[in-house]
């Protein structure tokens, strides 16, 4: 299985450049969900070469598309799976999976967004180039 330090041995501690992405990984995330939802990132964007990560401890790393897919996680742009995945047994419990909220900046032409998997409405993250609220991008 692999733990949420091997996920951070992918990653980087700084990257020279623009980040038009930013992942919020609140605490119990698990690597399943990460590696879903970088996937998805990467494989619908090409232009997307790196992808800033915030951990729950407020830890800001950064993991670069060509290291994420040259990685060996499971999942990661993979048809692998794993043992006993055939068998289709659902462990009873919460799921795995988690559902990421995308926000984006509503400034007009910005780009900047942000994938969260909870956020008070109240008093929503703010974009790092304009400290103007975020809000769901289905919105803007």
């Amino acid at each position: 299985m692999t733990t949420i330090d091997d996920f951070r041995a992918l990653t980087r501690p700084s990257v020279g450049g623009q980040v038009d992405l930013s992942i919020r990984l609140d605490a119990g995330v698990g690597v399943p969900s990460i590696v879903a939802v970088l996937s998805e990132n990467f494989g619908r964007e090409e232009k997307l070469k790196v992808i800033k990560l915030i951990f729950d401890e407020n830890e800001v790393r950064y993991i670069l598309r060509t290291d994420f897919i040259s990685s060996t996680l499971p999942g990661a742009f993979s048809t692998t799976r794993g043992v006993g995945h055939a068998d289709g047994v659902t462990l009873p419990g919460a799921g795995m999976s988690v559902t990421f909220i995308a926000l984006c900046c509503p400034v007009e032409g910005c780009g900047k967004m942000l994938f969260v998997t909870s956020y008070d409405e109240d008093d929503p993250p703010l974009c790092e180039d304009h400290a103007t609220p975020m809000t769901p991008c289905d919105e803007t």
